[in-house]
């Protein structure tokens, strides 16, 4: 949490496509957790759907 960047937290947060981006990124999680995915794997992923949700 020290290290937590709080100016994008809330743009996430307060962004048009925050649902999109969070579903991603808790899909991303789970999968990490449940060991379907490596964390970097599963995070590049939903990096790349999370992008694609902001463009629209």
């Amino acid at each position: 949490m020290q290290k937590a960047d709080v100016d994008r937290a809330k743009a996430i947060l307060f962004h048009p496509q925050s649902r999109p981006i969070q579903d991603v990124f808790m899909i991303g999680v789970n999968e990490v957790v449940s060991g379907v995915r490596s964390a970097k794997d599963a995070m590049i992923a939903a990096a790349e759907k999370a992008n694609a949700a902001i463009r629209g």
